[in-house]
């Protein structure tokens, strides 16, 4: 891994990075959904490529070879996907029960074929500022040991393309953020709060520090803490000036996921947050 990419990322906090306003801006999904482009593809990469969007979102799923695609859902859905002919699907399928050639080469998703995470590196190599957020979402009817597999897929899929994009990685399971400080040690892992069915869900009621004193979760610090994460990704929902700060003053790289209004986009982008992850990108002033 190249030095400087991975010391210049962690030392950002260091380096006034949490002070108010100018957050990153992020592309949600590579920015899928911007100009017609899929969620995690070919057409959104270079779109986000072409737009000099400062940072990239991506999903990642595991086909059974053990090779990390880029897909939002573990499964092809029916109504989303179809063969590569056009044909529909039977039914639903799961990602990982196929393998990584077939997924792409065999179906289109949203018309578009899957990437690799191998793919996505490569092209992202030649925007070598352009910032990757490599993300793996929890699956309860995941087989055990799949969270770590994952994690180590991806940590040598970066070994081997040895990319000179900063990166880090995020999920709302914390098996595979356990399993990623092993595998990647020394990058930045990111939780995402509320995730996964074991979290408490929000009251739909309360916003902000008080939703989060309502489930005993006021502190950023112990959220982050409890999941071996440095990095806390919250919806606005839970987000507010006061949860901003003090994340800032415990040290803790804060995410807004995922505003999208205009009105939302301009408040966070004079808050004291790490990055802002937008499915709207250019919307963004702070861009």
């Amino acid at each position: 891994m190249r030095l400087m990419s991975v010391l210049s990322w962690l030392l950002l906090p260091a380096c006034g990075f949490l002070a108010d306003g100018n957050p990153t801006v992020e592309a949600f999904r590579i920015g899928g959904g911007e100009a017609g482009a899929a969620e995690n593809s070919a057409a959104a990469l270079e779109q986000a490529l072409s737009a000099g969007w400062p940072a990239i979102h991506a999903d990642l799923q595991l086909a059974q070879d053990g090779v990390p695609v880029l897909y939002a859902d573990g499964i092809l859905r029916a109504d989303r996907c179809t063969r590569a002919d056009g044909s529909p699907l039977d039914a639903d399928t799961p990602i990982r029960s196929l393998d990584s050639a077939a997924l792409q080469t065999g179906f289109l998703c949203d018309g578009e074929p899957l990437l690799s995470l191998s793919d996505l590196l490569a092209a992202a190599a030649a925007a070598p500022d352009l910032r990757l957020h490599l993300s793996a979402t929890g699956d309860p009817d995941a087989p055990e040991g799949e969270p770590a597999a994952l994690a180590a897929a991806l940590a040598a899929a970066v070994r081997d393309a040895d990319p000179p994009n900063p990166w880090y990685l995020s999920s709302d399971d914390p098996a595979f953020l356990s399993a990623a400080r092993d595998a990647a040690p020394g990058t930045r892992r990111c939780r995402w709060w509320p995730g996964s069915s074991a979290d408490p869900a929000p009251p739909g009621a309360v916003a902000g520090a008080e939703s989060l004193l309502a489930l005993g979760l006021a502190d950023p610090l112990e959220i982050a803490a409890d999941a071996g994460a440095d990095c806390l990704i919250l919806p606005p929902a839970l987000l507010d000036l006061g949860i901003a700060r003090a994340a800032a003053a415990d040290g803790i790289a804060l995410i807004a996921a995922t505003p999208d209004g205009d009105s939302q986009l301009s408040l966070y982008c004079g808050w004291p947050i790490h990055t802002l992850l937008t499915a709207a990108p250019g919307a963004a002033p702070c861009l």
